[in-house]
């Protein structure tokens, strides 16, 4: 190869390099382009995904408050037969039916209104479905007996899940490019609202067995203490009988709880469903069942001997004197001091004086009633004389009327 062409050659390459390497710039540029586009573009569509995540999540939360909001649906739903997934079934039976019955009378106009009448067999679903209900089970649903404790926990249960829900909800928000500050405040509101709901859902529940909150047994303990000091009497033995009525109570409430509200239930509702048989509600059948429904109750009063023998052992097994719990207030009558006892036969005087005042009022009131009603009788007859009188008058006018007519008429005739 010449001198010259070996020159051209490297000229060539050098030129070829160059070329190949804005080139490679270029792609780098491009490609780096390609890829911020890329990124920015998933960002958006992360955050729509995160939105979607989001809304999801609102639905499974308000779900479970719906469940919370109506508990015991499902089994109302269970007792009555699910009627609810029969509904559109149903619709297009008395739809169907409502059509055969207009095409039968050959009235196609009828025919036509009834096909495009969109609430026709609504009247029909519908009663199928209030019979369904209405022959559910007495209280089907409605929590009673130890029931409410064990559903207290299922509940408590679906309202940790809210939270939960909640904290993805807020951890969904907080991935966005620009999370929403108040989105997220909101969020951890809900939360801390729902665990303080949460931690007070059972005190309630104890708060009712025992007749108040801590605030409120702490008012009738200590009235209890400090009236025993007022009057100088034992305080310790005041404030443990006090203690007793609150233990007493709710030892009572429980075992009403356990022993009697379900078998109550079943008893009304062996004459619900005797009285709904035909589908309507009805006295007759009522009346018919009184005995049905006395001995299904006097059924539940048999196991009265049971519920004694489990609270007599409640009431000994605390170190209560049985005696006094049971008896207590006959034992508070007759070891009353007698100036309480001089007190009581006072207030019983005051209280028959009181009833004699009473009475005597009474009588007057209704002597005067009974005179009031007379003169009112008294009233009555002379606005119907009256009436009369004003009837002859009128009458008297109108002749008097009919002749000063006749004589602007006529003229006056004189007889000879």
């Amino acid at each position: 190869m010449t001198q010259q062409g070996i020159s051209a050659t490297a000229t060539a390459t050098q030129k070829a390099i160059a070329m190949a390497e804005r080139g490679t710039v270029l792609l780098t540029v491009i490609s780096g382009a390609l890829q911020l586009a890329t990124k920015v573009a998933s960002l958006f569509n992360k955050d729509k995904r995160h939105e979607k995540s989001i809304e999801e999540l609102a639905d499974k939360i308000a779900d479970i408050q719906w469940h919370l909001d109506h508990w015991g649906w499902d089994k109302l739903e269970e007792s009555a037969g699910k009627p609810l997934e029969r509904i559109n079934e149903w619709l297009a039976e008395a739809r169907l039916k409502a059509l055969a019955t207009a095409a039968a009378t050959g009235d196609m106009t009828k025919a036509w209104h009834t096909l495009n009448d969109i609430t026709a067999g609504t009247e029909q679903a519908g009663r199928k479905l209030a019979d369904a209900y209405m022959q559910a089970d007495y209280m089907a649903g409605k929590l009673l007996g130890s029931d409410r404790y064990t559903e207290a926990r299922r509940q408590l249960d679906l309202m940790g899940k809210q939270v939960a829900l909640i904290a993805k909800q807020r951890e969904e928000e907080q991935s966005k490019k620009k999370p929403d500050s108040g989105k997220l405040d909101e969020y951890d509101r809900k939360m801390q609202e729902l665990t303080a709901k949460m931690a007070g859902y059972i005190d309630g529940m104890l708060s009712d067995l025992l007749g108040g909150d801590a605030i409120q047994l702490a008012d009738k303990l200590g009235n209890a203490l400090f009236d025993a000091f007022s009057k100088g009497e034992d305080a310790a033995r005041a404030f443990e009988g006090a203690v007793n009525d609150i233990i007493n109570n709710m030892v009572k409430k429980l075992l009403i709880q356990q022993f009697l509200e379900k078998p109550i239930a079943e008893a009304i509702n062996k004459l619900k469903q005797a009285a709904t048989k035909d589908g309507e509600l009805s006295i007759d059948e009522m009346l018919a069942n009184v005995g049905l429904v006395f001995d299904e109750l006097n059924k539940v009063g048999e196991d009265a001997g049971k519920i004694q023998g489990i609270y007599e052992q409640i009431i000994k097994a605390i170190g209560s004197d049985l005696e006094d719990t049971l008896t207590g207030q006959r034992k508070g009558i007759a070891t009353a001091s007698q100036d309480s006892i001089d007190e009581l036969n006072g207030r019983a005087t005051a209280i028959q004086t009181h009833t004699a005042m009473i009475a005597a009022g009474t009588a007057r009131l209704t002597t005067l009633a009974q005179s009031t009603f007379d003169q009112l009788v008294e009233v009555a007859r002379m606005v119907k004389e009256g009436n009369a009188t004003r009837q002859r008058i009128e009458t008297s006018t109108a002749t008097i009327a009919t002749k000063v007519r006749d004589f602007e008429t006529y003229g006056i005739k004189v007889k000879r």
